[in-house]
């Protein structure tokens, strides 16, 4: 089964690679960008990601979460019967991803790199993104519900078994959070 969709994927080519004691690299001077079409080329992607290792994830809607670990040579099913919204990689491996708000609203969880996944129970009306803080913690960033449209930032310290709200406005829905390398953590908000 060849599964296609339209992505693409941007080689960088420097002439210097400046490292610091972060485990990501610094590029400067930029002499080359070249773009490459992956093998899948149908349907709409909505969500990419890549943990450090360079296996890619990308969402092709109802048609599930695809994973190459080749550049997009060849796709495998990850996960069939989800639309990802947003995935976020833990140091030690394990994935969890938050499903559109357009369908069935969830968190899944893989421990073995998305060979199989776990539902989590939470209590979040629409989740939309994720963010890992260094002493474990995670943050789970919600758009809010149709009827009261009151979005939150959410942190859980156990892996969902629980969840507290923090002291982000709910007046505001929250698109996207990143927790910089220097713990600082930023809200794309409605």
């Amino acid at each position: 089964l060849k599964i296609s969709f339209p992505l693409f994927y941007l080689t960088f080519i420097s002439t210097s690679c400046v490292f610091d004691h972060s485990p990501e690299p610094t590029f400067n001077n930029l002499q080359y960008i070249a773009w490459q079409h992956t093998s899948i080329d149908s349907g709409v992607i909505n969500m990419v990601a890549a943990n450090r290792n360079g296996k890619v994830f990308a969402d092709g809607g109802v048609r599930g979460l695809y994973c190459s670990e080749d550049k997009g040579e060849t796709w495998q099913l990850s996960a069939a019967n989800y639309s990802i919204a947003n995935m976020a990689f833990k140091p030690n491996g394990e994935i969890f991803a938050l499903t559109s708000c357009s369908y069935e609203t969830q968190i899944i969880h893989s421990n073995n790199g998305g060979l199989s996944w776990q539902i989590l129970p939470f209590a979040i009306d629409c989740p939309s993104s994720m963010a890992f803080h260094p002493s474990g913690s995670i943050f789970i960033g919600d758009l809010g519900n149709e009827t009261s449209q009151n979005g939150a930032i959410y942190i859980t310290e156990d892996e969902f078994n629980t969840l507290e709200k923090t002291s982000f406005p709910d007046s505001l829905g929250v698109f996207c959070i990143i927790i910089t390398n220097r713990n600082d953590l930023f809200a794309g908000t409605t």
